[in-house]
């Protein structure tokens, strides 16, 4: 029993160590070899702790473990290795269950969730795209979540609703986008969603003064950022879409872009 105790001491030490010097290195050929390590003595640890009767106090090596196996998904994405990826994100859902349940674990778990949404949007999958889209996205807007990590997420998820062509999904989605970037403090990002939601509202909605009020906002951050490209973007959208209709004129009042 002694001797079991000790491997499983060890198991975990060593699994937390090549755990550390996977999300040391930037290198993704390196990150999957320490990371396939850090996996093999995490789960010798939890195999273990089941012959010693352990198993109430294993949560916390699947919280690493979670961890690891997100960030192996991440390497094999990295290196083009699709299937690779899927299948060592669903391991990492799988620890993830099993888990302590904290906020930690719920923006481990969305992250995840998006991955899988970007992979199959990726191969043109969009039902289960929208899927796990729906999910990273539901568990983002939960209390207490990161706000700039939820805007990325709406950002990152969006194409996948637009794609789909689903009009109610997509308005609930571009408006609570909307939402958050309005307490963002990211002018680049702001100005992003607010051109990006000018143009939606435009060409799909049809709503054309609400849609120069936020491609206006957007101009007006991307001159207090001096980005001439922006700037650039969205005038050569207004002017697009005000030759094809010249009844249509911007608005000249000032607008605040908060």
């Amino acid at each position: 029993m002694a001797g079991n105790e000790k491997s499983y001491k060890r198991a975990i030490e060593n699994g937390a160590e090549f755990l550390k010097k996977t999300v040391q290195t930037k290198n993704p050929k390196k990150k999957i070899a320490l990371g396939t390590k850090s996996v093999e003595n995490f789960r010798k640890a939890i195999s273990i702790s089941k012959e010693i009767g352990l198993t109430k106090k294993t949560p916390f090596i699947f919280e690493y473990l979670q961890q690891i196996q997100a960030t192996l998904g991440a390497a094999y994405l990295e290196l083009g290795k699709t299937q690779e990826a899927l299948t060592t994100f669903q391991e990492a859902l799988d620890s993830n269950s099993k888990s302590p349940q904290n906020i930690k674990q719920k923006e481990i778990r969305s992250f995840i969730f998006a991955e899988l949404a970007k992979i199959y949007f990726g191969v043109n999958n969009l039902k289960i795209a929208e899927k796990y889209a729906n999910q990273a996205l539901q568990l983002g807007s939960e209390k207490n979540f990161n706000q700039e990590d939820l805007l990325d997420l709406y950002i990152e998820m969006n194409p996948i609703y637009v794609r789909n062509g689903n009009l109610n999904k997509m308005s609930k989605n571009f408006h609570a986008m909307v939402k958050v970037a309005k307490r963002d403090k990211r002018k680049h990002i702001k100005a992003q969603v607010y051109f990006a939601y000018g143009k939606y509202m435009w060409g799909v909605m049809k709503e054309e003064v609400e849609s120069m009020k936020y491609l206006k906002k957007s101009k007006t951050l991307f001159q207090t950022l001096g980005s001439t490209q922006g700037i650039a973007e969205v005038d050569k959208f207004i002017e697009e879409r005000i030759k094809k209709q010249p009844e249509i004129e911007p608005e000249n009042e000032d607008i605040n872009t908060t």
